[in-house]
Protein backbone atom coordinates (compact mmCIF):
# COMPACT_ATOMS: atom_id res chain seq x y z
CA UNK A 1 0.00 0.00 0.00
CA UNK A 2 1.61 3.58 -1.13
CA UNK A 3 0.75 6.02 2.02
CA UNK A 4 2.27 8.43 0.36
CA UNK A 5 4.40 9.94 -2.94
CA UNK A 6 5.63 13.30 -4.11
CA UNK A 7 6.84 13.28 -7.88
CA UNK A 8 9.46 16.06 -8.58
CA UNK A 9 9.40 18.18 -11.97
CA UNK A 10 12.63 19.87 -12.28
CA UNK A 11 13.33 23.07 -13.26
CA UNK A 12 17.11 24.76 -14.58
CA UNK A 13 19.81 24.14 -16.74
CA UNK A 14 21.36 22.43 -15.09
CA UNK A 15 20.89 19.12 -16.46
CA UNK A 16 24.28 17.34 -15.71
CA UNK A 17 23.62 17.58 -12.12
CA UNK A 18 22.17 14.68 -9.33
CA UNK A 19 18.82 14.54 -10.46
CA UNK A 20 15.64 13.91 -8.02
CA UNK A 21 13.10 11.53 -9.21
CA UNK A 22 10.46 10.93 -6.25
CA UNK A 23 10.36 10.22 -2.45
CA UNK A 24 7.39 8.11 -1.28
CA UNK A 25 6.32 5.51 1.54
CA UNK A 26 4.69 2.18 1.47
CA UNK A 27 3.42 -0.39 3.72
CA UNK A 28 4.00 -4.29 2.67
CA UNK A 29 2.68 -6.98 4.21
CA UNK A 30 2.13 -9.91 1.99
CA UNK A 31 4.54 -12.13 -0.41
CA UNK A 32 3.17 -10.38 -2.94
CA UNK A 33 5.70 -7.49 -2.61
CA UNK A 34 8.95 -8.86 -4.76
CA UNK A 35 10.77 -6.76 -7.46
CA UNK A 36 13.64 -7.89 -9.00
CA UNK A 37 16.31 -5.58 -10.68
CA UNK A 38 15.96 -8.35 -14.01
CA UNK A 39 12.92 -7.33 -14.98
CA UNK A 40 13.56 -3.90 -14.68
CA UNK A 41 16.92 -3.38 -17.40
CA UNK A 42 15.59 0.00 -18.70
CA UNK A 43 15.48 1.72 -15.64
CA UNK A 44 18.56 3.67 -15.18
CA UNK A 45 17.88 5.38 -11.85
CA UNK A 46 19.47 4.64 -8.41
CA UNK A 47 17.01 3.56 -4.94
CA UNK A 48 17.52 4.66 -1.58
CA UNK A 49 15.04 2.26 0.95
CA UNK A 50 15.01 2.57 4.45
CA UNK A 51 12.89 0.46 6.93
CA UNK A 52 10.79 2.80 9.63
CA UNK A 53 9.51 -0.34 10.77
CA UNK A 54 9.19 -4.31 10.13
CA UNK A 55 11.62 -6.08 8.62
CA UNK A 56 12.26 -6.01 4.79
CA UNK A 57 15.06 -8.27 2.88
CA UNK A 58 17.37 -7.33 0.03
CA UNK A 59 19.44 -9.63 -2.43
CA UNK A 60 22.22 -9.46 -4.65
CA UNK A 61 25.18 -11.44 -6.01
CA UNK A 62 26.40 -12.09 -2.29
CA UNK A 63 23.66 -12.96 0.09
CA UNK A 64 20.71 -12.15 1.49
CA UNK A 65 20.59 -9.48 4.02
CA UNK A 66 17.66 -8.36 6.53
CA UNK A 67 16.46 -4.30 6.47
CA UNK A 68 15.60 -3.80 9.81
CA UNK A 69 14.54 -0.47 11.24
CA UNK A 70 17.30 2.47 11.08
CA UNK A 71 18.99 0.41 7.93
CA UNK A 72 18.21 0.90 4.43
CA UNK A 73 19.59 -0.30 0.99
CA UNK A 74 21.19 1.32 -1.75
CA UNK A 75 21.09 -0.01 -5.68
CA UNK A 76 20.46 0.27 -8.93
CA UNK A 77 17.00 -0.53 -9.66
CA UNK A 78 17.99 -2.00 -13.12
CA UNK A 79 20.84 -4.54 -11.33
CA UNK A 80 19.75 -7.99 -12.65
CA UNK A 81 21.61 -9.35 -9.81
CA UNK A 82 19.15 -7.64 -7.06
CA UNK A 83 15.90 -7.91 -5.40
CA UNK A 84 13.96 -6.89 -2.45
CA UNK A 85 10.71 -7.96 -1.34
CA UNK A 86 8.74 -8.71 2.20
CA UNK A 87 10.28 -11.32 3.98
CA UNK A 88 8.42 -15.20 3.19
CA UNK A 89 8.68 -15.49 7.57
CA UNK A 90 7.30 -11.88 8.02
CA UNK A 91 4.53 -11.29 10.58
CA UNK A 92 4.40 -7.88 10.59
CA UNK A 93 4.09 -4.91 8.08
CA UNK A 94 7.09 -3.37 6.44
CA UNK A 95 7.21 -0.02 6.50
CA UNK A 96 9.31 2.10 4.67
CA UNK A 97 10.00 5.42 3.08
CA UNK A 98 12.19 5.04 -0.48
CA UNK A 99 13.65 7.98 -2.57
CA UNK A 100 14.99 7.42 -6.90
CA UNK A 101 17.53 9.76 -8.31
CA UNK A 102 19.55 9.71 -10.91
CA UNK A 103 22.46 11.70 -13.17
CA UNK A 104 25.97 10.19 -13.87
CA UNK A 105 28.13 11.71 -11.11
CA UNK A 106 25.20 10.24 -8.87
CA UNK A 107 24.85 6.77 -10.15
CA UNK A 108 28.46 6.72 -9.62
CA UNK A 109 28.85 7.85 -6.16
CA UNK A 110 26.18 4.99 -5.42
CA UNK A 111 28.16 2.68 -7.17
CA UNK A 112 31.49 3.17 -5.26
CA UNK A 113 29.29 3.35 -2.33
CA UNK A 114 27.74 -0.16 -3.09
CA UNK A 115 31.29 -1.53 -4.42
CA UNK A 116 33.39 -0.39 -1.70
CA UNK A 117 31.30 -1.11 1.34
CA UNK A 118 27.78 -3.13 0.60
CA UNK A 119 24.42 -2.39 -0.14
CA UNK A 120 23.22 -1.78 3.38
CA UNK A 121 23.39 0.79 6.07
CA UNK A 122 22.48 2.34 9.01
CA UNK A 123 21.61 5.74 9.87
CA UNK A 124 19.20 6.57 13.14
CA UNK A 125 15.56 7.85 12.56
CA UNK A 126 16.69 11.20 13.98
CA UNK A 127 19.23 11.59 11.69
CA UNK A 128 18.66 14.92 9.82
CA UNK A 129 18.20 13.20 6.27
CA UNK A 130 16.38 10.38 7.33
CA UNK A 131 13.77 12.80 9.51
CA UNK A 132 13.60 15.22 5.66
CA UNK A 133 12.51 12.54 3.61
CA UNK A 134 10.03 11.25 5.98
CA UNK A 135 8.92 14.77 6.17
CA UNK A 136 7.32 15.28 2.96
CA UNK A 137 4.79 13.34 4.23
CA UNK A 138 3.55 16.18 6.02
CA UNK A 139 2.17 17.66 3.05
CA UNK A 140 1.09 14.98 0.87
CA UNK A 141 1.85 16.59 -2.33
CA UNK A 142 1.76 14.24 -5.21
CA UNK A 143 4.00 16.72 -7.76
CA UNK A 144 6.57 19.28 -6.45
CA UNK A 145 8.03 21.79 -9.31
CA UNK A 146 11.44 22.02 -8.09
CA UNK A 147 15.11 23.97 -9.72
CA UNK A 148 17.37 21.62 -10.27
CA UNK A 149 20.18 23.10 -7.32
CA UNK A 150 17.64 21.94 -4.66
CA UNK A 151 16.94 18.69 -6.22
CA UNK A 152 20.65 18.00 -6.48
CA UNK A 153 21.82 19.51 -3.03
CA UNK A 154 18.54 16.59 -1.60
CA UNK A 155 20.60 13.74 -3.33
CA UNK A 156 24.19 15.05 -2.78
CA UNK A 157 23.40 14.83 1.14
CA UNK A 158 21.60 11.75 0.83
CA UNK A 159 24.80 10.18 -0.48
CA UNK A 160 27.36 11.98 2.16
CA UNK A 161 25.07 10.74 4.83
CA UNK A 162 25.46 7.44 3.67
CA UNK A 163 29.22 7.91 3.08
CA UNK A 164 29.90 9.07 6.71
CA UNK A 165 27.78 6.54 8.36
CA UNK A 166 29.77 3.85 6.06
CA UNK A 167 33.44 5.85 6.98
CA UNK A 168 31.98 5.76 10.60
CA UNK A 169 31.32 1.87 10.93
CA UNK A 170 34.57 1.07 8.99
CA UNK A 171 36.03 2.97 11.79
CA UNK A 172 34.64 0.76 14.31
CA UNK A 173 35.64 -1.68 12.63
CA UNK A 174 39.29 -1.04 12.60
CA UNK A 175 39.40 -0.11 15.89
CA UNK A 176 37.37 -3.16 17.21
CA UNK A 177 38.91 -5.43 14.98
CA UNK A 178 36.89 -9.04 15.65
CA UNK A 179 34.70 -7.15 17.51
CA UNK A 180 33.40 -5.12 14.67
CA UNK A 181 32.58 -8.48 12.55
CA UNK A 182 31.30 -9.64 15.48
CA UNK A 183 28.58 -7.04 16.17
CA UNK A 184 27.37 -6.89 12.78
CA UNK A 185 27.18 -10.96 12.13
CA UNK A 186 25.03 -10.41 15.15
CA UNK A 187 23.12 -7.03 13.95
CA UNK A 188 21.58 -9.27 11.17
CA UNK A 189 21.23 -12.61 12.60
CA UNK A 190 18.78 -11.62 15.71
CA UNK A 191 16.45 -13.83 14.76
CA UNK A 192 18.30 -16.56 15.40
CA UNK A 193 19.68 -18.76 18.27
CA UNK A 194 22.97 -17.02 18.80
CA UNK A 195 26.01 -18.40 20.99
CA UNK A 196 29.41 -18.32 21.13
CA UNK A 197 29.94 -21.21 19.17
CA UNK A 198 27.63 -20.71 16.18
CA UNK A 199 29.50 -17.18 15.88
CA UNK A 200 33.05 -18.60 16.25
CA UNK A 201 32.05 -21.35 13.27
CA UNK A 202 30.36 -18.82 11.26
CA UNK A 203 34.15 -16.94 11.73
CA UNK A 204 36.36 -19.77 11.93
CA UNK A 205 38.09 -19.20 14.84
CA UNK A 206 38.00 -21.08 18.04
CA UNK A 207 35.21 -20.39 20.50
CA UNK A 208 37.96 -19.71 23.24
CA UNK A 209 39.93 -17.01 21.59
CA UNK A 210 36.82 -15.00 20.12
CA UNK A 211 35.28 -14.73 24.03
CA UNK A 212 38.80 -13.86 25.08
CA UNK A 213 39.36 -10.90 22.20
CA UNK A 214 36.05 -9.82 22.10
CA UNK A 215 35.74 -9.23 25.60
CA UNK A 216 39.40 -7.17 25.96
CA UNK A 217 37.62 -5.16 22.68
CA UNK A 218 34.21 -4.33 24.03
CA UNK A 219 34.95 -4.68 28.01
CA UNK A 220 31.85 -7.02 27.72
CA UNK A 221 30.86 -10.76 27.55
CA UNK A 222 29.66 -12.12 24.00
CA UNK A 223 26.75 -13.66 25.85
CA UNK A 224 26.00 -9.94 27.71
CA UNK A 225 26.53 -8.30 24.00
CA UNK A 226 23.67 -10.48 22.22
CA UNK A 227 20.86 -10.40 25.13
CA UNK A 228 21.81 -6.78 25.31
CA UNK A 229 20.99 -6.16 20.96
CA UNK A 230 18.03 -9.27 21.64
CA UNK A 231 16.56 -7.27 24.15
CA UNK A 232 17.11 -3.98 22.46
CA UNK A 233 15.49 -5.24 19.05
CA UNK A 234 12.55 -6.84 21.23
CA UNK A 235 12.03 -3.32 23.29
CA UNK A 236 11.45 -1.61 19.54
CA UNK A 237 9.22 -4.51 18.66
CA UNK A 238 7.31 -4.04 21.69
CA UNK A 239 6.70 -0.54 20.93
CA UNK A 240 6.41 0.16 17.31
CA UNK A 241 4.39 -3.27 16.53
CA UNK A 242 1.18 -4.97 17.67
CA UNK A 243 3.24 -8.36 18.11
CA UNK A 244 2.44 -10.26 21.06
CA UNK A 245 5.36 -11.43 24.00
CA UNK A 246 4.96 -15.07 22.53
CA UNK A 247 5.29 -14.05 19.04
CA UNK A 248 8.65 -11.79 19.69
CA UNK A 249 9.92 -14.30 21.92
CA UNK A 250 9.71 -16.78 18.53
CA UNK A 251 11.32 -14.17 16.10
CA UNK A 252 14.24 -13.47 18.42
CA UNK A 253 14.92 -16.84 18.47
CA UNK A 254 13.43 -18.17 21.28
CA UNK A 255 11.46 -21.42 22.08
CA UNK A 256 9.66 -20.36 25.34
CA UNK A 257 7.99 -16.90 26.02
CA UNK A 258 8.70 -17.93 29.54
CA UNK A 259 12.28 -17.43 29.05
CA UNK A 260 12.24 -15.04 26.94
CA UNK A 261 10.03 -13.01 29.39
CA UNK A 262 12.79 -13.75 32.58
CA UNK A 263 15.95 -12.76 30.03
CA UNK A 264 14.04 -9.26 29.36
CA UNK A 265 12.76 -8.34 33.11
CA UNK A 266 16.72 -9.22 34.00
CA UNK A 267 18.37 -6.72 30.91
CA UNK A 268 15.46 -4.22 31.37
CA UNK A 269 14.44 -4.71 34.72
CA UNK A 270 11.07 -5.10 33.91
CA UNK A 271 8.59 -7.26 31.99
CA UNK A 272 7.60 -7.54 28.56
CA UNK A 273 4.38 -6.12 29.14
CA UNK A 274 5.22 -3.11 31.77
CA UNK A 275 7.85 -2.44 29.24
CA UNK A 276 5.56 -1.73 26.68
CA UNK A 277 3.19 -0.06 28.65
CA UNK A 278 5.35 2.56 30.12
CA UNK A 279 8.78 1.78 29.22
CA UNK A 280 11.24 4.50 27.07
CA UNK A 281 13.43 3.69 23.80
CA UNK A 282 16.86 5.25 24.41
Amino acid sequence: MILWSTIFNTLGPFTHLPHLQCISSESRCDSSYHLAGRLRAKETQALFKYTLSGVGEFRDSQKVYRVPPEHGFLCEVGDPEISYYYPPSGTEPWNFVFTTFDGNCAIQWARDLIRQSGPIFHLPQKSGVIEHLCSFGENREQHRVIQSDWGAEFVVTLLLALTRSREAGMTIAAEGGLAGRVQELVANNLDQDLNGKMIADKLKISREHLSRVFRRETGTTLHTFILQQKMDYASHLLKHTENNVKEIAARLGYDSPAHFGRTFRRIKSMTPGDFKAAGKLY
